[in-house]
């Protein structure tokens, strides 16, 4: 066991792993944020393939198909369920913005119906 310099300051290899760590977490952080406006730039897509998604969805229930109703809506709820993990990994950085987030519960539980 090594012995500090000083009462109870901390030693050199501690100040070093504590600034270590530090320089860890600023470089998740920024991995992190690229990976979000990656799958934030990916959203505008996912959206638009689900309008298109509810689009068919109308037409299909229209035509009374059940079967392909059933598969259009699973399709459907995963381009909802992406959305909305998309969203949990920018709530951090929307956080301000209460609105956003309670139209993205509401979307939540509206799927889950």
């Amino acid at each position: 066991m090594q012995e500090q310099t000083e009462g109870s300051s901390p030693t050199h290899e501690m100040e070093q792993a504590v600034v270590t760590l530090l320089q860890a977490v600023r470089d998740l952080r920024h991995q992190l944020q690229a990976t979000t406006m990656a799958q934030a730039a990916d959203l505008t897509s996912v959206i638009n393939a689900g309008r298109d998604m509810v689009n068919v969805i109308r037409n299909v229930a229209l035509a009374s198909d059940t079967d392909r109703l059933m598969e259009c809506a699973d399709k459907f709820h995963e381009h909802i369920e992406h959305i909305l993990e998309v969203s949990y990994i920018l709530y951090p950085w929307v956080n301000s913005c209460n609105t956003l987030w309670y139209a993205i519960c509401h979307l939540k539980v509206g799927t889950r119906l």
